[in-house]
């Protein structure tokens, strides 16, 4: 089971087993640091480091990939770096299709 939710910035995804109900307030939290928004490498690190924080020493909850699951339970979040939006993304289907749409300044509000 789990409450298995992704979020992908560029070709990476970051995957939490155990947190994908708390993936867009750890998401908006990492995002409220207003650092390193233009650079996607840092930002995806930023990001991680907030899902996993208190977790660090597991070796299970947390990964990251070059592949999208098609066992989520929630919307798979995705960060646009160069247009600074961020989007949900119903996947599972034949074609996934974007949710809401919004951009960072105002996911973080």
């Amino acid at each position: 089971m789990g409450e298995r939710g992704q979020i992908k910035i560029g070709k990476v995804y970051l995957y939490t087993h155990w947190e994908g109900d708390k993936l867009k307030e750890l998401l908006k939290t990492a995002l409220s640091k207003r650092e390193r928004w233009t650079d996607e490498e840092y930002l995806a690190r930023i990001i991680f480091c907030e899902m996993v924080k208190g977790s660090q020493d597991e070796t299970t909850g947390y990964g990251i990939g070059t592949q999208q699951h098609n066992d989520l339970n929630y919307p798979l979040l995705v960060v646009d770096v160069e247009n600074q939006k961020i989007w949900e993304e119903e996947t599972g289907y034949s074609d996934s299709f974007v949710l809401k749409e919004t951009s960072f300044e105002e996911f973080i509000k």
